[in-house]
């Protein structure tokens, strides 16, 4: 018969500090020695312990029987000698004569790896600035004692205040709000107050936080120290958080099913939170790792704190931050949004960017690439359902590609971003997307497949089939793309893919994956600027995607009624700019548009382009006419839309349209033909 748990909340146990999520641990530690059938988990940021004993019982174990794990500093002396010979020597030759608890400890705190390396939980050997460890644990095993000992226990674990907290040193960097409070009361300062139940039962269970030396597959990879769920810190994002210290992050995991001592202990042996193929060191890999579940034993959320320096330049506080869910993840689904951050994470061009200075008198200059986009990162993290930080991260790796392509050191040292899917979409703009991305997307996928997409008219990059790279040494001249007024940026991006178009002396680079409705070409050429401000500022970011796989239309839009005259008006032009399949498919009439042995001749639509652009109606409606006759069409006379700017026409003629669209536009321009009657006998 299985045995029936009990289920005991602490309230003084919960995430809001560093010091509190520790002391969860460490009483499942306590606990579990008397009653090994123990588990602990969390629910709603509060900590439960499951099984046979109660919250009296509990109680009594730790006042009168808990022996809690001594912490000695024993390898100062060797570590100072270490550190002056720049080495691990003597904490590798001290670990060998040390009893097994008290390497334990000591993993916890420093691994020997080349030169020794410190667990950023315990500072620097156990000494975070001015903050000792050793001291701190003494100090609170002292008061043991104390008359009021069993008052502060409660308060500890069930945060019940009776009697006032005594005075503690040294807890700061775990219990943030232990730490000195200036300008408070009567006195200019107070000094902080704390549990000692609280440390020690924090320091029990930040040894689960133990260390170890590892090394990646290669004959030439070095061996490295990883503590488990510890990352770098953050890169900086503007020029004044440069010299502001940063000893990394701790990311906390959390787990709501109940879990014995030895399954928490096998979770922070491995420490197991990966991105790929790939353990996560850095705070935006953590966060890409919990959202597609890269973490064992059954972790539901990740609580982010962060150690720096806040009011003094000596010590470190445990700031939290934010609190990241683990989410569902089906295996190979392309959807997932940690599958699509990992598109670009996961092949190393993140790594690739220039790293920032450490301090203020660094000869590395700041460049501001990396912070941004590690934060944006995050925020999709934490929540992948709102459109809005998906927005931001891609408009984000647009300009940061645009910035590595207009330098030329950075275009040597850095790679062009990897394809991203075309379902970046799906979470950027939930449902259909607004008129002014549809046109932008319509724009961006022209070329896509083929060795001459629109990202190249937009950054100075070439496109194998491997993905994209950089052109050497500098940006070419397709690349037109600048930051303009937006429907003279939108005619130099059409004009330059005509040019190129005499390479194959076909439309190709015309040709579009996508296919725009009918309203929204219509919306194009009578928008407001707002709206070609929408066409402009998305386009670039749109250009990173792989459109070969997408839809063919990404909405439908109104269905119109009657053809606007701007809209017939733009049809009449577009046959003599589409692309070779849309060409084939152009019919008019029962027969094909373009006769069996007419080729596509990107002169003709180069002469057409540049009467529009310059605003010759007259001109442009001329060659459009002897266009037509070739073909054996003859037309009625057009009458230009009042109003109407010829460059915007001209814009719009890269605009990709269906076939069977463009002839229920283009056949109105044809004249009717005489019908012969014969004559009654």
């Amino acid at each position: 018969m299985n045995p029936t748990f009990r289920l005991l909340p602490f309230p003084g146990i919960d995430t809001a500090c560093l010091g509190h999520y520790l002391m969860g641990l460490g009483l499942l530690r306590a606990v579990s020695t008397p009653w090994p059938d123990t588990r602990g988990c969390w629910h709603d940021g509060l900590f439960y312990v499951a099984g046979s004993s109660t919250e009296g019982r509990i109680t009594e174990f730790l006042a009168k029987e808990w022996q809690p794990t001594p912490y000695e500093k024993w390898w100062a002396a060797d570590q100072k000698a270490d550190t002056k010979a720049k080495a691990s020597t003597r904490i590798w030759q001290a670990r060998s004569t040390r009893p097994a608890l008290q390497v334990r400890v000591a993993d916890s705190t420093i691994i020997p790896v080349g030169r020794n390396q410190f667990n950023p939980l315990f500072g620097t050997g156990g000494n975070v600035g001015k903050r000792n460890m050793e001291t701190a644990w003494r100090e609170a095993a002292d008061m043991h004692d104390n008359p009021n000992s069993r008052s502060w226990l409660e308060a500890s674990l069930f945060g019940k205040q009776t009697t006032e907290m005594p005075p503690f040193t040294n807890g700061g960097t775990w219990f943030v709000y232990n730490n000195k409070t200036f300008n408070s009361g009567l006195d200019w300062y107070r000094e902080g107050s704390l549990s000692p139940w609280s440390f020690l039962l924090a320091m029990e269970g930040a040894l689960f936080v133990r260390g170890g030396s590892g090394r990646r597959l290669g004959a030439v990879s070095r061996p490295y120290a990883v503590f488990p769920f510890i990352s770098q810190p953050l890169s900086p994002s503007a020029n004044e958080d440069v010299g502001q210290k940063t000893a990394g992050e701790f990311w906390a995991p959390l787990w709501e099913q109940p879990a014995t001592l030895g399954e928490v202990r096998a979770l922070f042996l491995r420490g197991l939170a990966r991105l790929g193929g790939r353990a996560a060191t850095a705070p935006h890999e953590f966060a890409v790792a919990a959202l597609a579940a890269g973490a064992d034993a059954g972790v539901t959320h990740f609580v982010r704190f962060e150690l720096r320096q806040t009011t003094s330049s000596q010590v470190y506080e445990a700031l939290p931050r934010q609190t990241l869910a683990v989410r569902a993840c089906t295996a190979g689904c392309a959807t997932q949004p940690s599958a699509l951050l990992e598109g670009f994470l996961g092949r190393r061009w993140f790594d690739k960017l220039p790293p920032e200075p450490a301090r203020r008198d660094s000869k590395v200059r700041f460049s501001g690439l990396r912070g941004p986009l590690e934060r944006l990162i995050i925020a999709v993290a934490r929540e992948p359902e709102n459109p809005e930080p998906w927005r931001e991260l891609w408009l984000s790796l647009a300009a940061t590609q645009a910035r590595v392509d207009r330098n030329l050191n950075l275009r040597k040292r850095c790679r062009a971003l990897p394809w991203l899917s075309w379902r970046w979409l799906g979470h950027a703009f939930p449902g259909t997307p607004p008129p002014g991305v549809r046109v932008a997307a319509a724009l961006a996928a022209l070329g896509s497949g083929t060795a001459y997409p629109a990202q190249c008219n937009v950054f100075g990059i070439e496109a194998p089939r491997s993905g994209p790279v950089f052109h050497q040494p500098g940006r070419p001249a397709s690349a037109v793309w600048h930051g303009g007024e937006a429907q003279a940026v939108l005619l130099d991006f059409v004009q330059r893919r005509l040019t190129d178009s005499d390479k194959e002396r076909k439309l190709a680079p015309l040709n579009s994956r996508l296919r725009l409705a009918q309203s929204d070409i219509a919306q194009f050429l009578t928008g407001d600027p707002a709206f070609m401000e929408t066409v402009h500022g998305w386009l670039p970011a749109l250009t990173l995607v792989d459109w070969t796989k997408a839809p063919r239309c990404l909405g439908e839009g109104p269905v119109l009624r009657g053809a606007d005259p701007e809209l017939l008006l733009w049809a009449l032009f577009k046959p003599f700019f589409s692309p070779q399949e849309t060409r084939n498919e152009l019919s008019i009439c029962g027969r094909r548009f373009f006769s069996e042995p007419a080729e596509a001749k990107p002169s003709f639509s180069r002469q057409l382009f540049f009467c529009l652009r310059r605003g010759a109606w007259t001109e442009a409606l001329e060659l459009a006419g002897v266009g037509y006759r070739a073909q054996g069409f003859p037309i009625v006379t057009p009458v230009v839309p009042s109003g109407l700017d010829a460059a915007r026409v001209a814009a719009a003629l890269a605009l990709p349209v269906s076939a069977d669209d463009l002839a229920r536009l283009v056949i109105r321009w044809l004249e009717p033909h005489k019908q012969e009657t014969k004559a009654m006998p």
